[in-house]
């Protein structure tokens, strides 16, 4: 629970990209603000789809700042063949899943590549974590 007492005397005036975005996702988290009034401006996101078009939607930062960019991925056609505990194989190259999560998601910083990938539905690294490895 959170609570507010910083907007009530402006609950007229529309909030910033960045107060709606913020709180529209710790209302989809399930938490209550008390001391704002929620019902005007603010609502849980529906789906991972509508937040990513919101944020799409917001105004870039200023000079200086990082933009943060959200970015889906959930594509059943992209498969790996499984070299050993460490490996996989990708279109006839062995390599980690980070390496193949990094190279799928065009990140350059380093990823966890477990939380990229499924296997019969169920995120590998749900899987780790239920068998303790």
């Amino acid at each position: 629970m959170l609570y507010n007492e910083e907007l009530e005397a402006r609950e007229e005036k529309k909030p910033s990209d960045t107060s709606v975005f913020g709180t529209n996702i710790l209302l989809t988290l399930g938490v209550t603000i008390v001391g704002k009034d929620i019902s005007r401006w603010f609502r849980p996101f529906r789906s991972l789809d509508e937040l990513i078009r919101f944020k799409a939607g917001m105004r870039k930062p200023p000079a200086g700042n990082v933009p943060i960019t959200i970015t889906k991925y959930d594509n059943p056609e992209i498969t790996a063949t499984v070299v050993d505990d460490r490996n996989v194989e990708y279109n006839g190259e062995i390599m980690s899943l980070t390496a193949l999560a990094k190279l799928l998601s065009g990140k350059k910083y380093s990823i966890a590549g477990p939380k990229f990938f499924k296997y019969k539905g169920e995120w590998l690294n749900d899987i780790r974590h239920r068998l303790g490895v």
